[in-house]
This record gives structure tokens, sequence and C-alpha cells, in this order.
């Protein structure tokens, strides 16, 4: 059902290549922002990592595995 906030609203879609691996350096460019205005125009914008994110040693890579497939299906 659309409503006319949802017709006045922007369309926000992030694109990424594929699958991120850290380490990541603060300012690399991970995808792009595409935005649908109400008009149709389309705006691209970049998406960069707002930081560093080191890579995880074994046992911090396990457990976020382990969270991912325990948990990932509430997100």
């Amino acid at each position: 059902m659309d409503t006319r906030a949802d017709i006045n609203s922007p369309r926000v879609v992030a694109r990424f290549d594929g699958p991120i691996a850290a380490p990541i350096a603060k300012g690399t460019k991970l995808g792009t922002a595409v935005v649908t205005l109400p008009d149709n125009r389309v705006v691209e914008y970049p998406l960069e990592a707002g930081a560093d994110v080191p890579r995880m040693g074994v046992f911090g890579r396990v457990s976020t595995m382990i969270q991912h497939y325990l948990f990932g299906w509430l997100s």
C-alpha cells in the first residue's frame, strides 16, 4: 500500500561488489549509495570506510561465525 509519504520519499539502495574482507583502511571505497528522488532523478554517492577495521584473530573469526549462524536470522 503506497501512502503519500512513500511517494514523496527518496529510495536509497546500497550496492557492494561482494563481501568485504578485513583489514579495511579508513577511506577505502566499499560501494555506492544510489538515491532515487521522487522526481525520478538518480544520484550516486560513494560509500567509504569511516574507520580502520583490523583483521580479527582466529578466535574472533570463529566467534563471529558462530554468532552469525546461530543468531544471523534475527537481523
